[in-house]
């Protein structure tokens, strides 16, 4: 099938033979740079013991963005070619590449699902380069919360529940993972204070503010209603603020109390009592302290005068900018997951959880004694609040 006439015009007054190569190839790397041409080939070899020679793959730079007219070119003559680049932070890239993916067999693009890479693995990472412990420094703060137990395995798809909310599903491995890798931060990770230190209650909720010594802290946004208060919790540091991080290779997520208010059948007057919901809904975001608009109508330029005009004088002395909050706590391409386990007895099952989860972090109990002990319990507390 015919070429479109801008690809054919880019390889006539191509100065290399980037084109011949393909045609001649059978398999193809396609690169964006010298670094990428160079450094390809040895890290094939390290993962596979074969040359790419070997392999029949030809390596190709194309020079930046230019991939997509050898692509066309692929596709046109049925070329296996493997495309390595990455997203420039651009999401229209991202959604191109997505699409391209799933229309395409032969051809296939390799990027970063993500313009935001400030993932778990690195969150770790950098903590460790923050940990003092001689000094009592550590570079990770969390609570012992219920929620912790279960955030990471939340951003990676687990469900609290069977499908028709009859009995819990805490045997699931994500369930494990996640216990197994929030204990292992403070207990083998060493980047903040372990677990019998943490249930000793050495730490209180505020030591991120009040003490100084903790490099980062993994809360809500409500935390930032303590960093105005130098009266309080004075302090010569400059805070930063950042996304919630994620699991690598899942979708970027974040956590939130999400809730929602009703009026009763009694209400003598239920066209006013909507009227008030709606009202603090629409406009409890205003109030500042990271809280999320519940609404999908605002623009751009409205978030932005929000933040710019009440969010930054707020926190101006650590000089939060308007990109620094808007990726932190306006960013529409994240998904939203419930902060808590939401369905029967589940103040019951939170409370269970902390309880046998710490024996755990404490090192009183095997980790599979004490989520069979989650289970169990759990699965009682749902029969009993569903009448079983």
């Amino acid at each position: 099938s015919k070429v479109d006439e801008k690809v054919a015009n880019f390889f006539v007054r191509a100065d290399d033979n980037g084109f011949l190569q393909l045609l001649l190839s059978k398999k193809v790397f396609l690169v964006e740079g010298a670094t990428e041409f160079l450094l390809l080939p040895h890290f094939y070899q390290q993962l596979t013991d074969k040359t790419i020679e070997e392999d029949g793959i030809s390596v190709i730079s194309c020079n930046g963005i230019s991939y997509k007219k050898y692509l066309e070119i692929a596709e046109k003559t049925d070329k296996k070619i493997a495309v390595i680049t990455d997203n420039d932070k651009e999401q229209e890239r991202i959604n191109f590449t997505k699409k391209y993916n799933e229309e395409n067999t032969l051809q296939h693009i390799y990027m970063a699902d993500s313009t935001d890479d400030w993932t778990w693995e690195k969150y770790v990472e950098t903590a460790k380069k923050l940990t003092d412990e001689s000094k009592g420094i550590y570079g990770s703060f969390m609570l012992d919360y219920d929620n912790y137990n279960y955030m990471h395995a939340f951003q990676k798809g687990f469900k609290a529940y069977n499908d028709d909310q009859t009995k819990s599903n805490f045997s699931d491995p994500l369930f494990k993972e996640s216990l197994e890798w929030f204990y292992g931060l403070g207990n083998k990770e060493k980047i903040q204070p372990d677990s019998v230190t943490y249930a000793a209650g050495s730490y209180p909720w505020n030591s991120f503010v009040a003490g100084g010594k903790m490099g980062m802290f993994v809360c809500g946004g409500w935390v930032a209603s303590m960093l105005p208060d130098l009266e309080k919790y004075p302090r010569d540091w400059e805070c930063g603020i950042l996304p919630m991080p994620y699991p690598e290779g899942q979708e970027p997520s974040t956590l939130a109390v999400t809730g929602c208010y009703a009026v009763p059948t009694t209400s003598k007057n239920k066209d006013a009592a909507f009227a008030a919901i709606a009202c603090i809904a629409e406009n409890q975001y205003t109030l500042g302290y990271g809280r999320i608009p519940a609404r999908v109508d605002l623009s751009d330029e409205e978030i932005t005068s929000y933040i710019s005009d009440k969010l930054v004088p707020t926190f101006e002395n650590d000089k939060f900018t308007v990109e620094e909050i808007k990726k932190a706590w306006f960013d529409p391409n994240r998904k939203v997951i419930p902060e808590k386990i939401i369905g029967p007895a589940d103040t019951t099952i939170n409370q269970i959880i902390i309880e046998e989860a710490q024996l755990y972090g404490a090192g009183s109990k095997p980790i599979d004694e004490a989520i069979a002990s989650i289970t169990s319990r759990a699965d009682a507390a749902i029969s009993e609040e569903l009448g079983q």
